[in-house]
């Protein structure tokens, strides 16, 4: 009797020891957690902070804890949520780059679980996402580069190479110093680009003459420009030639030593036509100069602008309003 009674015990205490190795055997398992976002999407120029949208992510292991997290200094993502924000070194440009790739990862404690997400870039109409003070700017740069005082260009025309400059005529010690100190005021506006103005020691080696001298001096130095200047009251003058777009050449008259002379017709020479800022405010670009006119800061940005890299040779008028835009929002 004993025998009988004491064997479907031990059976039954064995097969209730097995199952529970079972079943510790299944909970240490672990399970790589999946990532199931492959794209999202985003306005170019979004704005530090804004919402991008939230990266799927989920682990069949339920009890486990998931952050997921990204390298990128562009982008924030929240690590439990997945939602992915705009970071102050975003670089959010439709024209320059379409699709950007952000690494994330997943980890459930053991295990990670990488991929690349692609953002796309939605492109937007520029001018209408500037502010009204930015606008204005933007409207300022058409009106100088577009030469609407007179001219009204169909597209702008900007130099393609390095301008060097041959200083004759009339030259002193301190109008050399004069010119070379406006020359650096320029240089240090061009500094999203790779142009730059220098002086030259002979004509062979130039691409601009500056011709310092009285009217009367330009007939047989220059007689086309000699035809325009006569009789009229110009103290200076300014012709220069293009191809394409691209100014490879210019012709600088200066019959004074004023600063702001030189200034307003090298204006002329890079591109720029007369300003409207002139009534209350002293432009350097306005058709009559004193030597109180002079940059003003809003043509500081149209000249850093103009010159920028990305500003192309040959920009239309139907073009100017969001190329200009576009650098407005990158700078």
């Amino acid at each position: 009797m004993m025998k009988k009674i004491i064997l479907p015990a031990l059976a039954i205490c064995i097969a209730s020891c097995s199952s529970d190795k079972e079943t510790d055997a299944e909970d240490l398992i672990n399970i790589a957690p999946k990532i199931t976002t492959s794209e999202l999407q985003i306005e170019e120029h979004s704005p530090e902070g804004t919402s991008i949208g939230a990266i799927a992510f989920h682990d069949d292991n339920k009890d486990d804890k998931l952050t997921i997290s990204t390298e990128s200094d562009a982008f924030f993502i929240d690590e439990v949520t997945g939602e992915i924000t705009v970071g102050s070194n975003a670089i959010l440009d439709f024209e320059s780059t379409q699709k950007i790739t952000l690494p994330v990862s997943v980890f459930d404690g053991t295990a990670i679980t990488e991929k690349n997400i692609d953002l796309s870039l939605v492109d937007i109409e520029e001018y209408n996402a500037l502010s009204l003070e930015q606008k204005e700017l933007a409207d300022y740069f058409k009106y100088l580069a577009l030469w609407e005082d007179s001219n009204n260009l169909t597209s702008i025309q900007k130099w393609g190479a390095p301008m060097k400059i041959f200083l004759d005529g009339d030259i002193t010690v301190e109008y050399r110093a004069t010119v070379q100190g406006v020359l650096d005021e320029y240089n240090a506006l061009f500094n999203l680009g790779d142009f730059s103005i220098s002086l030259v020691d002979n004509l062979t080696d130039s691409n601009a003459h500056l011709y310092f001298g009285t009217t009367d001096t330009i007939e047989n130095l220059w007689p086309d420009m000699f035809e325009i200047i006569d009789g009229k009251t110009y103290n200076g003058y300014a012709m220069t030639r293009a191809v394409n777009n691209k100014s490879n050449n210019s012709r600088i008259w200066i019959s004074s030593s004023i600063a702001s002379l030189f200034k307003h017709e090298l204006g002329h020479a890079l591109g720029l036509g007369h300003s409207n800022k002139c009534d209350t405010e002293n432009s350097f670009m306005c058709s009559t100069i004193s030597a109180n006119n002079d940059f003003l800061e809003a043509e500081k940005d149209i000249i850093r602008y103009l010159y920028h890299a990305d500003m192309t040779p040959g920009t239309t008028v139907e073009e100017i309003n969001n190329a200009v835009g576009n650098l407005i929002l990158l700078n």
